[in-house]
């Protein structure tokens, strides 16, 4: 049978991770001394508690091992979780620590293990960690800020063109916050019909209408955590309204409910659009707009920050392709490089994909590179028009 390590001196944490891994022989070695490879090990998870030096022996021994180590701590600072990342940790879990969490991070790991075919609740590329592993400044300050803002309970507006990788943010903005054992529940504003977004913001009340049973909103099921409204600048005039006195006043009121009721909610949003201009055109609010934006960041486009492009290049692999070996050539990652990229990461994700499928090697070429391209753009110009030409200076084999 598969074990899983658990090195820790706390009882809780033994007994939060047992919970939630019934399947697996969970190990309790002697947290005061090293621990060596033991048989059938699948997975090692280490308590800062017990101080560096076995910390970092503990990182060591996995790491010779090809064994990953997720790493427990109760640090929030960006510095110290970067550098625990980069000797040899696979994951962090924040303290206090929740059976979810616990459960995210071994789907995940076991996920690039290519050792389960079962879906991740957190995908590869969800949190801090992944923001971590992006070597470009832009990225670098990013986190830093959302670090910072993380640290407070006011809302936080991201902007960023689509597909650069907004609700990630989002993602880590909660998880390195105090709210990280909370729920993170996401609503994208410009998909909920305009009839339906106070049923499905605030909630309803059995009896409300013919047939209604009652069910909770996202505010309520957000309680205690963050409230992620995606495309914030798609919300109708009347939901700006409801929005807007749900963040003055604190309260919500479910569909057919009598009274309202209060919500310890966070909100972040994220748009592609420029609320200011959207102000002046008369389509947003300026009262919201203020109650939105007291912090702001911006996601910076993948082609501002093309060295980004390993690192994604390894998480969409790991995520996609479990198990297998796919890698890039060198001569690939000098065009994937240099492309424009309008649609961002999500183009990146799409154009790596369709090369390693395309492809009869693992290790994917400039001319693969370039077939999905090919594809890509064609089909991107059956919706844009000239647009997408535009994009590549009207050579979609660019590189």
């Amino acid at each position: 049978m598969n074990r899983i390590v658990l090195v820790t001196q706390s009882r809780s944490l033994r007994s939060t991770i047992s919970a939630v891994l019934p399947l697996y022989e969970l190990v309790f070695p002697d947290a005061s001394a090293p621990c060596d490879l033991l048989e059938h090990e699948l997975v090692r998870i280490v308590d800062t508690s017990i101080g560096s030096m076995l910390l970092e022996c503990h990182l060591s021994v996995c790491g010779c091992a090809g064994i990953p180590c997720i790493v427990v701590g109760a640090s929030r600072e960006l510095s110290e979780i970067v550098l625990l990342f980069q000797k040899g940790a696979v994951d962090y879990i924040a303290k206090p620590v929740t059976r979810r969490r616990v459960l995210e991070s071994i789907q995940n790991t076991l996920r690039l293990l290519g050792r389960t075919h079962e879906p991740s609740v957190l995908q590869p590329e969800n949190g801090l960690h992944a923001l971590s592993l992006y070597p470009s400044p832009a990225m670098k300050m990013l986190s830093g800020q959302i670090v910072r803002y993380a640290r407070t309970e006011a809302p936080v507006l991201i902007n960023g063109e689509s597909g650069s990788g907004k609700e990630l943010v989002a993602h880590a903005i909660h998880e390195v916050s105090g709210r990280s054992a909370g729920p993170f529940i996401a609503r994208n504003c410009g998909a909920i019909p305009g009839g339906l977004l106070e049923s499905d913001m605030f909630g309803v009340v059995s009896g409300a209408f013919t047939g209604a049973r009652p069910r909770k909103g996202a505010f309520h099921s957000a309680s205690g955590g963050t409230l992620f409204l995606d495309e914030i600048g798609e919300l109708s005039p009347a939901g700006q309204v409801s929005l807007l006195r749900v963040l003055e006043t604190g309260m919500v009121r479910p569909v057919g409910a009598d009274h309202a009721e209060s919500v310890n909610v966070r909100i972040v949003a994220a748009t592609n659009r420029d609320l200011s201009a959207a102000v002046r055109h008369g389509s947003f609010r300026l009262d919201l707009l203020f109650r939105l934006d007291v912090l702001s960041v911006t996601v910076p486009p993948l082609r501002d920050r093309p060295e980004d492009v390993v690192a994604l290049s390894g998480q969409i692999f790991a995520e996609v392709f479990p198990g297998q070996a796919k890698t890039l050539s060198p001569a690939a990652l000098k065009v994937l490089r240099k492309l424009p990229y309008p649609g961002n990461v999500r183009e990146l994700r799409n154009l790596i994909v369709r090369a390693a499928v395309l492809s009869d090697t693992d290790c994917l070429g400039d001319e693969a590179i370039r077939q999905a391209l090919r594809v890509s753009v064609s089909r991107f110009a059956l919706s844009t028009g000239p647009d997408a030409l535009r994009a590549y200076n009207g050579n979609p084999t660019t590189g």
